[in-house]
């Protein structure tokens, strides 16, 4: 199983099917499931200063409006501190980095439509 990163929408009633469309390049693919213990939970993340990836460990992250810049700024740090996890974590840093990229991407869409839509990872 996979974890995943998505637009979300903030109203039922609006499809990010259309935005979907309009960013063919978007990978959703934000990593496996035993890095929500094995990366997210390790206290490395907390360490570095990102509380709401380490919650990944045991729950979903919902962003909208405000927190979809603060998650941007976790996924900025992890990027800065990739030797560091793969020190710790044993987990491959362009692994990583591949998935941050990702998480990054769908983050710039949101951020062009944050009237409308949001990001999870699940």
């Amino acid at each position: 199983m996979s974890v995943l990163i998505n637009l979300i929408s903030k109203d039922p009633k609006f499809s990010v099917e259309k935005i979907e469309e309009e960013n063919p390049n978007l990978n959703d693919a934000f990593g496996f499931l035993s890095w929500r213990k094995d990366l997210w939970g390790n206290d490395v993340i907390k360490n570095i200063g990102c509380s709401m990836l380490h919650n990944l460990a045991s729950n979903d992250i919902y962003a909208y409006d405000r927190k979809i810049f603060e998650l941007k700024i976790e996924l900025q740090k992890v990027l800065e501190n990739l030797d560091l996890i793969e020190n710790v974590t044993g987990i491959e840093k362009l692994a990583i980095k591949e998935r941050i990229l990702n998480g990054l991407s769908a983050i710039e869409v949101a951020e062009k439509n944050i009237d409308k839509i949001g990001v999870v990872i699940w």
